[in-house]
């Protein structure tokens, strides 16, 4: 069972007794969810600042992201695009950290701009 701060995540005994309660837990699970992802895209912006991947000897960010988190290439891309370009789309970060907007949403709006810069 996988577990965050030393509790199950889920625990089928522990669900809410009624549907609407059931449901707002899965709201906040899911804002929850895009606010780490948020954080994890600004902590991959403050790695590439600091150039990290020289300073651990890896050949590239890519490469730090693959072998340190597990993702795969496109995924550690994707994080790199994401994190590069909210240093000039504040807006869409602070969506994306206030669980306004999801990921998918933000790769979208960060690759319309791309498009049309």
């Amino acid at each position: 069972m996988v577990t965050l701060l030393n509790r199950p995540v889920l625990d089928v005994d522990d669900l809410p007794m009624f549907t609407e309660d059931l449901v707002e837990r899965l709201v906040e699970r899911r804002r929850l969810a895009i606010s780490i992802e948020a954080e994890c895209i600004t902590l991959v912006a403050e790695l590439i600042r600091r150039g990290a991947h020289d300073d651990l000897g890896y050949r590239s960010m890519v490469s730090l992201l693959v072998d340190r988190l597990g993702v795969s290439g496109g995924m550690a891309r994707g994080m790199i695009r994401l994190a590069t370009a909210f240093g000039e789309m504040p807006h869409t970060r602070r969506a994306l950290e206030s669980g306004a907007i999801d990921l998918v949403r933000a790769r979208h709006l960060v690759a319309i701009r791309d498009s049309n810069p």
